[in-house]
């Protein structure tokens, strides 16, 4: 799709504030930024597995991502700034946090980019993937700019605030779906929620953090990619029987992924991919809208 203006200028604008207070020295060591890169492939990966069937082009997930990175991140940082006691409350800071990502939903549900919840997962995750990533970059710069406090940011942030935002968005786009847009503040306080508490454990070092962090986020995202990437198989078989006559394509190509693979790869013009796949998209999603309004 085409980005409105308005957004892009957003993205520019933050961005070039990011790059401008960036701190550059963390290159100065590659080690631990491969680290980084290895961990946050894992979450990127898995989310790219979750949305199978109704996968987003790159170009928007390199949205979502630079949505936490830059338009995220610079809020968060401008308002800490300018409320420096906020950084003393480890619960308004969570919540600081999460707005700031998770505002980005009202334009991607009102857009329609976001057609089940599996989108607002893989919307979510990425968003806080980009976020945990700069937060990471500048903690390695200011901290300590090892491969071991790396490796630690990785176990314990990365997957975390791609769950405290994943999970909501997944929530979140539920609750549009379902029209009970009146309680999309719910998922929004459960992210912030689950966040203090990670904040507050970790300040406090709380006996057994270590290790409950480090299984609960990233069990949970799997569970979350696994239970939603049946979700929306089961709900397209059930829209394509429902739709077999309005169908452009063979029935079988809308959730036999194997087959949708096979079809593609006989189209030798790159091009001609291009175009199958942007139409395919464009058919399922208008599939999954019609499920919306039967809710």
């Amino acid at each position: 799709m085409a980005w409105p203006i308005n957004v892009r200028i957003l993205y520019v604008v933050f961005g070039a504030y990011t790059l401008l207070d960036f701190p550059y020295e963390v290159f100065d060591n590659v080690a631990p930024l491969l680290v980084l890169l290895v961990g946050s492939s894992f979450v990127f990966i898995l989310l790219y597995w979750a949305d199978a069937y109704e996968r987003e082009s790159i170009e928007i997930l390199v949205y979502f991502l630079l949505w936490g990175a830059l338009v995220s991140t610079t809020v968060t940082s401008i308002t800490y700034s300018i409320f420096e006691d906020t950084t003393n409350n480890l619960f308004i800071a969570a919540t600081i946090e999460e707005v700031s990502k998770l505002i980005f939903f009202i334009f991607l549900l009102r857009n329609k980019i976001i057609s089940w919840w599996t989108d607002g997962l893989v919307a979510g995750g990425l968003i806080g993937l980009g976020f945990t990533v700069n937060e990471d970059l500048y903690y390695l710069a200011i901290y300590d700019n090892s491969v071991e406090f790396a490796f630690q940011r990785t176990l314990y942030s990365i997957f975390a605030h791609s769950f405290f935002t994943g999970i909501a968005g997944a929530l979140i786009a539920y609750l549009w779906i379902s029209h009970r847009k009146s309680l999309i503040f719910i998922p929004i306080l459960i992210a912030s929620v689950t966040h203090f508490i990670w904040n507050y454990s970790a300040f406090n070092y709380f006996e057994n953090f270590y290790s409950l962090h480090l299984i609960i986020p990233p069990l949970m995202m799997l569970f979350l990619a696994l239970f939603l990437r049946a979700n929306e198989k089961k709900i397209l078989e059930r829209t394509v029987r429902k739709n077999v006559n309005k169908l452009k394509w063979d029935k079988e190509l809308y959730t036999n992924l194997k087959l949708r693979k096979e079809f593609r790869n006989n189209l030798t013009n790159p091009l001609d991919k291009r175009q199958f796949d942007e139409k395919f998209h464009k058919e399922i999603h208008k599939l999954l809208f019609r499920e919306w309004k039967k809710k």
